[in-house]
């Protein structure tokens, strides 16, 4: 039998797909205002296409058209891709919301829940009382409060309402008392009466500060450092010793230091850990150093300044000042 020989068709080749004129949601924006982003790229597309009518001719080839966006509105050529084919699939074009932070709902407590959580805490110190998240906590479900989150949810809340975790300080109620307060308001008006003397025309004082300080002869710490290992061998069998203390006492202001007015001496007494200088001070040699070292080396009228320490305020008694 004879083979008959069929002969395969060739498949056709695919035709180009054929776009329109895309208009989009064209619409949409008549009449609406637009936005800086569409506003800079109607500008961005004029300036590309004057250019290259000045050109001559396209600066890209015609058939890269994606390229051809891209350096036309200054953009990259994915997200040119990336709206194109968004685009082609009839899907709407939606502008990005904002991402905010938003504090979490048990964190957002209102003004009345947070007044009771002043006046909790407040009742703790007045009892004196340790604080703790967990004891504040406790307290809080106690009293039936309306605070819904945890320790740690807890712990943020205070810092938002102004309170931290610091170590105890009792002085800063001395200091806030109204005596104190009194003392301070003084105190300022007359620095500030002496400080604009050159100002109103009257007799201008200079400014002098005196203090003292303390300063060991193998160095100021009370808490020895070394570089040590686990071998036992860097580690010092008792304590070091930091030898003999000396009193450091000088007194300056805007020229520098006064010539001849500082003085140090070495420490009579054995120093303690936890102890300072005023020890080794008192208001006879306080007295003796301000009027032989210190007043008479001043040239001009001056005001001196000091601070409240035990051996400065006997000095009212004494007849130079």
């Amino acid at each position: 039998m004879s083979k008959t020989k069929t002969k395969k068709k060739r498949p056709s080749p695919k035709k180009p797909r054929k776009f329109g004129l895309y208009y989009g949601s064209r619409r949409k924006f008549q009449g609406s205002p637009f936005n800086r982003q569409l506003q800079s790229a109607v500008f961005r597309l004029y300036k590309y296409f004057e250019q290259e009518r000045d050109h001559g001719g396209p600066f890209v080839d015609l058939k890269k058209v994606r390229l051809r966006v891209s350096q036309s509105l200054g953009i990259s050529k994915t997200t040119v891709s990336k709206y194109v084919s968004i685009g082609f699939e009839g899907e709407e074009f939606n502008t990005p919301g904002k991402i905010r932070k938003h504090k979490r709902p048990k964190r957002c407590i209102d003004s009345f829940t947070k007044c009771a959580l002043r006046n909790v805490i407040y009742e703790f110190h007045r009892n004196r009382w340790h604080i703790t998240t967990a004891k504040l906590l406790a307290k809080l479900r106690q009293r039936d409060i309306d605070f819904k989150g945890g320790a740690e949810t807890l712990r943020k809340v205070l810092h938002d309402i102004g309170f931290s975790y610091e170590a105890h300080n009792p002085t800063r109620k001395i200091q806030e008392e109204m005596r104190i307060q009194i003392l301070r308001r003084n105190y300022l008006r007359r620095y500030y009466f002496f400080e604009r003397a050159e100002v109103e025309g009257r007799k201008v004082w200079n400014f002098v500060y005196l203090d003292e300080t303390w300063v060991f002869r193998r160095g100021t710490g009370k808490m020895g450092k070394s570089w040590q290992d686990l071998d036992l061998r860097s580690c010092p069998s008792k304590n070091m010793s930091t030898g003999a203390r000396y009193i450091v006492i000088h007194a300056g202001g805007r020229e520098g230091f006064v010539e001849g007015a500082g003085k140090v001496w070495c420490s009579s007494t054995k120093p303690k850990s936890y102890d300072d200088y005023h020890g080794d001070m008192n208001s006879i040699m306080f007295t003796k150093w301000l009027v032989e070292q210190l007043i008479n080396n001043l040239e001009e009228p001056t005001v001196i300044v000091m601070d409240n320490a035990a051996y400065h305020r006997t000095q009212a008694k004494f007849s130079f000042i």
